[in-house]
């Protein structure tokens, strides 16, 4: 008997957390969907209802030798204008794909690749988004938006997968010597989730130590390390981590 009720409140209790999951994944779900719509329509009003007004909102795009940071006002003035100047829109379609979303509690850390397509379907322009969202009055609200777009490069001469990886690391160390650590380790972390070599865990390591976060950064230059035992400059700040000299 007290087996069976253990069993069936285990079993609502699952059941309850699989619900909330799904209702979380389907609220984001939404929110790319009125965004994909917003920007479609060119409605600045719909795309910045999903935007949380809170002081820390921002916005980085990464491409071909930039990169660029926006607070709310800016974005503001930067969709404004670019929407003016585009009215009837470069691309008649948008699509995205490879969507993952990453929930805890009352955040979320959302990626994919979002796509613009012309009428005859031809890709026009492609970047990788990484959203973090936080849920307000029961919705989610974008709180941050890193885009990178990989269709910045000559599209006659496609960036290797190593240049791309350099063209982000570059922007990441530009990030943190503007004294923007946090949008430099998510800049970074998006690097070694693209590209794990011995290069970008140094790089993490090097932001997560430059940040404070001593065990993060830690594990990034072992990480390092394994993939080459040769990183001298990664193994000197390991030892100094580790032992404090």
């Amino acid at each position: 008997m007290k087996r069976g009720l253990i069993l069936t409140l285990v079993t609502m209790f699952c059941c309850l957390g699989l619900t909330h999951a799904q209702d979380n994944a389907e609220g984001i779900k939404k929110d790319l969907e009125t965004e994909r719509q917003a920007v479609m329509n060119r409605d600045s009003t719909a795309f910045f209802k999903l935007m949380n007004e809170a002081p820390g909102f921002s916005v980085i795009t990464v491409g071909s030798g930039y990169y660029r940071t926006y607070d709310l006002k800016a974005a503001r003035s930067s969709v404004a204008n670019g929407w003016k100047r585009h009215r009837t829109g470069q691309a008649n379609t948008l699509k995205y794909e490879d969507i993952k979303s990453h929930v805890v509690g009352d955040r979320a850390i959302t990626e994919f690749v979002k796509m613009s397509l012309d009428s005859n379907n031809k890709l026009v322009r492609q970047t990788l988004e990484t959203w973090s969202l936080s849920k307000n009055d029961g919705s989610w609200k974008i709180d941050k938006i890193m885009s990178v777009d990989t269709s910045s490069f000559n599209a006659l001469n496609p960036i290797s997968n190593s240049a791309l990886e350099q063209e982000i690391n570059t922007a990441g160390y530009r990030l943190l010597t503007a004294k923007k650590n946090e949008h430099a380790i998510r800049l970074f972390q998006m690097n070694v989730e693209l590209f794990p070599t011995w290069f970008t865990y140094d790089s993490l390591g090097e932001a997560y130590m430059i940040n404070g976060n001593k065990k993060e950064a830690i594990a990034n230059y072992e990480q390092s390390l394994k993939l080459n035992p040769q990183n001298t400059n990664g193994e000197a700040f390991l030892k100094k981590l580790k032992t404090g000299k």
